[in-house]
């Protein structure tokens, strides 16, 4: 009889152990499951400000695609903007409303001074870059000379400031 308990009482702790072993690999999944769906929901409903902020921190001294900023508002934008056709040019405008501001202001909207030299050039033609590291504003070069010794002008000033 004490055989017969015995072994009944193994069979029972080894099945509490199976139970055991059962219930934590369910519980990891389970962790696993939730995090996935976090991290899925996370990617899906805030892509574009993802995006934007990555944006923001890379373009620093690089050429920005005309086709992430409003010419309008001069910004960098968290989706891409739309083209259109202005005398012969294109610019980028993130609504309806930056595009009739650039339409019908034109000296005001279509203009700006290049930021290294100062002259006045086209927002369809220049070339685009971050007035700040980590800032959206945007700001104009005639060429790329100018774009180039721009940045290394600022470049060669903070290491002044480091040191």
């Amino acid at each position: 009889m004490s055989l017969k308990k015995l072994s009944k009482k193994q069979l029972a702790e080894q099945q509490i152990k199976e139970d055991k072993k059962f219930r934590k690999k369910i519980f990891i999944w389970f962790s696993f499951l939730i995090i996935a769906l976090t991290i899925s929901y996370t990617l899906y409903f805030y892509w574009c400000e993802i995006k934007f902020i990555y944006h923001q921190s890379t373009l620093y001294g690089k050429e920005v695609p005309a086709s992430l900023i409003c010419m309008s508002g001069d910004e960098l934008e968290r989706h891409d903007s739309k083209e259109f056709v202005f005398n012969s040019s294109s610019f980028y405008a993130c609504s309806r409303n930056c595009e009739n501001k650039i339409k019908h202001h034109s000296k005001e909207f279509a203009f700006v001074a290049d930021a290294f030299t100062g002259d006045i050039i086209c927002k369809a033609n220049a070339i685009i870059g971050l007035k700040d590291k980590g800032s959206p504003k945007v700001i104009y070069f005639k060429n790329r000379e100018s774009f180039d010794k721009y940045y290394e002008q600022l470049s060669s000033k903070t290491e002044q400031d480091n040191e």
